[in-house]
């Protein structure tokens, strides 16, 4: 069923004072690459939320963040000096220490200004540095909840590579991309092939294979405290199931089902605004430092600017770049030289900023997405109304660190269910607890 006119736009409008997005503000959000922040170097401009805020790291490596405009008259700090542990307005001089006072403002009299500075408030977002992102909790009028302390978050920097992409979409239709397993074997088919050419792993050739032969898989969804479970199901000829095991934990965190042995995938959609969303995509291994091998086999085809994933891959103007000739000598997309994330890109990006989701035709291959926007209206509802946040109700029980997707090849009477994520690994915990039965 089709989405009201009214539905779109609560799912979708991210700022203070809309349905999802006051929710939104309850959660710690990623909002940059820790490295892009340097010891008294140039401040970074980001958006989160609708709204613009400046972060920098000041000279004793602590991380400031705060509102974009300088409380004085409003220029932009990101055009701020960094120095001595605070930035300085390049307007009147006036300086904020990275905890958010104002210490200097050299425009008054000597004989008030520190009065007058006492009485300036500039409010210090509480931040997080952890799994090689900046982190921010942007309520200012509660404490933050719980950090999100999943298994990636205390990793050393060589087991974890950290891209970022920005695109022109909202944030709810990027995260759809993701969540969209009946497209694995149509959009990437060609993509699949190639790397199934080029890979020596077994367990990479028969996922890319089985993805690309079984193209109208079953969903099952399970309940848990911080989102849910979701099992994409594959029957095979011989009476054996292959699963694509998917974990969410809210409100935008996929754990991406993985080749086999210990490479972990997570992508993580971040509202800019209404229509821009960053997108977070995180490669990691619990038992090792990753290989260069390991990171170009998977990301060869991506723009190698870490800040920029995306890179030039154009517009609706251009088509992305589509190579038809490619497509009549068989590439099923037309990108035959791009990272098969890149085609989500694309295909994301063409449906314009804000999808008329009134005009779907939505069918049993987009179980998981009507899920997720119920789940998400749902919940903000109940937010409004006093309730918790989707995730946050039993943040307490939850073990973040065993949030783990997988793939596997059941064998007949074997329930996905039952499957541990993080069998055998370094640090495993127990498998995550559930609280309802599948949907």
């Amino acid at each position: 069923m089709a989405m009201t006119r009214e539905e779109n736009e609560n799912l979708t409008r991210v700022s203070r004072g809309t349905l999802v997005g006051d929710m939104l503000h309850e959660y710690w959000h990623p909002v940059l690459r820790a490295e892009r922040l340097v010891a008294d170097g140039a401040p970074v401009r980001v958006k989160v939320l609708g709204k613009a805020y400046v972060a920098f790291r000041a000279t004793d490596g602590r991380i400031g963040f705060f509102n974009e405009g300088c409380p004085h008259r409003g220029v932009s700090l990101a055009l701020a000096q960094n120095a001595k542990n605070g930035l300085r307005c390049i307007f009147h001089g006036w300086k904020i220490d990275v905890s958010g006072k104002v210490v200097h403002v050299p425009t008054e009299p000597a004989s008030c200004a520190a009065k007058f500075a006492e009485g300036v408030r500039v409010h210090h977002y509480p931040v997080r540095e952890a799994g090689g992102l900046v982190w921010v909790y942007l309520n200012e009028e509660r404490a933050p909840p719980r950090f999100p302390d999943f298994d990636f978050t205390d990793l050393p920097k060589d087991q974890l590579d950290v891209r970022v992409g920005v695109f022109h979409v909202n944030w709810v239709q990027a995260m759809e991309a993701v969540l969209d397993s009946a497209h694995l074997g149509q959009l990437h088919r060609s993509t699949f092939n190639r790397v199934a050419l080029t890979t020596t792993r077994r367990p990479a050739k028969n996922m890319r294979r089985i993805l690309t032969e079984r193209t109208a898989p079953r969903f099952e969804i399970v309940d848990t405290p911080y989102g849910f479970r979701e099992g994409a199901l594959r029957d095979l000829p011989d009476g054996r199931t292959h699963v694509n095991l998917r974990e969410f934990a809210a409100p935008y965190f996929s754990f991406l089902p993985s080749d086999g042995d210990f490479f972990r995938i997570l992508c993580i959609s971040v509202p800019q605004d209404d229509e821009w969303t960053a997108q977070y995509f995180l490669s990691y291994r619990l038992d090792r430092p990753l290989s260069r091998r390991e990171l170009d086999s998977f990301w060869l085809y991506a723009n190698p600017d870490p800040d920029d994933i995306r890179g030039d891959i154009g517009d609706v103007s251009t088509l992305w770049g589509q190579d038809r000739k490619a497509m009549q000598e068989g590439h099923v997309s037309g990108f035959p030289l791009r990272h098969a994330f890149h085609e989500d890109f694309v295909v994301q990006e063409s449906m314009g900023p804000i999808v008329d989701r009134t005009q779907e035709n939505l069918g049993s291959s987009d179980t998981v997405i009507q899920y997720v926007r119920q789940a998400l209206l749902t919940t903000a509802r109940s937010f409004r109304n006093g309730g918790a946040a989707w995730g946050l109700a039993q943040q307490d029980d939850i073990d973040y660190r065993a949030i783990r997707a997988t793939n596997r090849i059941l064998q007949p009477g074997e329930s996905w269910r039952d499957i541990s994520t993080h069998a055998g690994e370094p640090g495993a915990g127990q498998p995550p607890a559930t609280r309802s039965a599948a949907r």
